[in-house]
């Protein structure tokens, strides 16, 4: 297992995820579904309360499964975070214990007659089909979502990070249970660490307890359509405000194309209270609740989105275009890059700020075999220059508008 470390002495407690790439497709809800069954209980710790017990007696150790979206690319977290050893009471080797409590959970799961146990099985099937219709209820997140849907409709990316209603009715047990034991014999994992730990150490525990030599990788391509096709669409629901998202096809990717060019490029465009959006949308024609843009690194989208009167939605598209292409003639003042680099630069710096903001950052990065950190984004984005940004913008393609309105 590769390991990525995070050496830094900015937090007392330390973390480790253990990461497991695995492609974007329609096996989606069922690893969804294997997340919340194995969360349940393993061989050693059956069942939630044990699992709770467990973490307390390592001084309150916080375990979580995380299962992302990235790209073409479904991430399974393994996250825990615990204290140094030297704040142990008795001595207790606390990283030793993490690393084979997180082997436990992940390898000696609860499988009796090849399958999970039943009552997690049937529990978490509702608990996973109630987060699934709950998509709806965030109408500002539900807009997003469906425009990237619509978008990529027919690639990979759009899957709904959660899985499918239908999809989900029709898993089988047994065959759920063997899906994960053949993850997780062939797939690759690996580890990233972050706060005051050795490597060599880590090495070691990680040697002692994950002996498999998996190889099995997610493919880096990034599929993408080469049929440029606009498309548009309207969905009544009950909304007190318009719900409007543009995406834009950018073709730039974490792994092809100038990206931090991009991310300057989207800054200017609707990156905050600095941008032309905010400033043409909001304050000059008073048109939006809300509007703001950000690009979806690994697939290569930028989406703005805003809430807006119901009647506004051909004025605010028409502003959203006008605006986009000032980027790409030039139209960009000296004043609205800097300003755009330093709203950029104080994200990063602030997801450095949190254990889990600067491990998924970097362990996402990592999935894609990008081993960018968070300092050399910085310094790619402070290097960035003016034709590099109108270049960038040369690229958007709209791919699809989605529009909530009122029924």
């Amino acid at each position: 297992m590769k390991i990525i470390t995070i050496h830094t002495n900015k937090f007392k407690s330390r973390a480790i995820s253990i990461v497991l790439p695995l492609p974007l497709n329609e096996k989606t809800t069922d690893y969804n579904l294997i997340a919340s069954i194995i969360k349940r209980g393993c061989l050693k710790y059956p069942s939630s309360k044990e699992i709770c017990k467990h973490l307390e007696e390592l001084y309150g150790a916080v375990f979580e499964i995380i299962i992302t979206k990235k790209g073409e690319k479904l991430l399974i977290n393994f996250y825990i975070q615990f204290i140094d050893n030297k704040y142990a009471l008795y001595n207790e080797d606390i990283l030793n214990e993490v690393i084979k409590f997180l082997y436990e959970i992940i390898y000696n799961t609860i499988i009796e007659n090849e399958e999970f146990k039943n009552e997690y099985f049937i529990q978490e099937k509702e608990n996973l089909k109630t987060l699934i219709n709950s998509r709806i209820d965030n109408k500002d997140e539900y807009v997003i979502e469906r425009a990237a849907e619509l978008c990529t409709e027919g690639e990979p990316y759009e899957i709904f990070e959660h899985g499918d209603i239908t999809l989900l009715n029709s898993i089988e047990n047994k065959k759920l249970a063997s899906l994960w034991l053949d993850t997780i014999n062939s797939y690759e994992l690996f580890m990233v660490s972050c706060g005051n730990m050795d490597k060599n150490i880590l090495e070691d525990l990680v040697n002692k307890y994950f002996d498999k030599k998996n190889t099995k990788q997610v493919s880096e391509d990034i599929i993408i359509s080469k049929k440029y096709i606009f498309k548009e669409k309207f969905e009544k629901l009950k909304v007190n405000q318009g719900k409007i998202c543009l995406c834009y096809r950018t073709n730039i990717n974490i792994k092809n194309g100038d990206y931090y060019a991009l991310s300057v490029m989207n800054s200017i465009i609707g990156g905050g209270t600095h941008s032309k959006l905010f400033k043409e949308v909001r304050e000059k024609n008073s048109l939006a609740y809300y509007i703001y843009s950000f690009v979806e690194k690994y697939k290569g989208l930028l989406f703005v989105t805003a809430g807006i009167e119901f009647e506004s939605y051909d004025n605010v598209k028409k502003i959203i275009t006008d605006q986009i292409i000032s980027i790409s003639i030039g139209d960009i003042s000296d004043c609205e890059i800097e300003n755009s680099k330093k709203k950029i630069i104080s994200d990063l710096k602030s997801a450095a700020d949190s254990q889990i903001g600067i491990m998924d950052y970097v362990s996402s990065l990592r999935a894609y075999d990008v081993n960018d950190d968070i300092s050399n984004v910085i310094c790619g984005i402070e290097n960035v220059s003016k034709d590099r940004i109108i270049k960038a913008s040369e690229n958007l393609f709209l791919g699809s508008s989605y529009f909530l309105i009122n029924n």
